[in-house]
C-alpha cells in the first residue's frame, strides 16, 4: 500500500511540474497548408495553395504570411499550369522578414486582435500571425483576420492573371 501511495504522489508531483513548465512556454499557432490540384497529371496541372491558422482560413489578401515560424508567399498563376495561392518559402528567414521590434502593443490593440506594425512587437501573443499586403504589414489574431481585412479595406489578390495575358 505504501508503494502505491508513493507512486501516486510522485506521479501527481511530476504532472504538476510538467504543467507548470508548459504553462510558461508559448505555443505556436497551428498552421495547415494544403494544396488542391486541377488537371492533375497533365501538362496543364495547376496547384492551388491554401492556409488555415488555428482553424481559420487566411483569405487571399496578403502577399506574405508569417505563421508558426514559417513564411508563405502568395502566387498568381499566369497560365493554366503552375501554382496559385499560398506556398511555403523554405529559403527565407522569418526573423529577417518579421524582425522583433521595440514596441509594446496597447491593451486596446490586444483586445481588438490586430495592430499595424513593421515587425513583431515584444508582447505579441504567440498565436498571432504577421501579414504583409500591398500597403503595409500587421500582426493579427487568426480569429480576427476577416474583421481586420474589412476595417482596413484590404483588397483580395487574384489567383489567376490569365485574362490579363489574353488581353496583351
Amino acid at each position: 500500500m505504501k508503494k502505491i501511495l508513493i507512486f501516486v504522489m510522485s506521479f501527481l508531483f511530476s504532472s504538476f511540474l510538467i504543467g507548470a513548465y508548459s504553462m510558461g512556454k508559448s505555443a505556436s499557432p497551428v498552421v495547415e497548408h494544403y494544396v488542391k490540384y486541377s488537371n492533375k497529371g497533365t501538362r496543364s496541372e495547376a496547384r492551388s495553395g491554401y492556409l488555415k491558422v488555428n482553424g481559420f482560413i487566411v483569405p487571399d489578401n496578403f502577399v506574405t504570411v508569417v505563421a508558426g515560424g514559417n513564411i508563405y508567399h502568395f502566387y498568381m498563376r499566369k497560365y493554366m499550369w503552375g501554382n496559385d495561392g499560398y506556398f511555403p518559402d523554405k529559403n527565407s528567414d522569418a526573423a529577417a522578414l518579421c524582425p522583433a521590434i521595440e514596441r509594446i502593443l496597447s491593451s486596446e490593440e490586444l483586445a481588438r486582435g490586430w495592430a499595424i506594425v513593421d515587425g513583431w512587437p515584444i508582447n505579441t501573443p504567440s498565436q498571432w500571425i504577421y501579414v504583409i499586403w500591398k500597403n503595409g504589414s500587421a500582426v493579427v489574431a487568426p480569429e480576427k483576420i476577416d474583421e481586420f481585412i474589412k476595417r482596413n479595406n484590404i483588397v483580395p489578390l487574384p489567383r489567376s492573371l490569365m485574362l490579363e495575358n489574353l488581353m496583351k
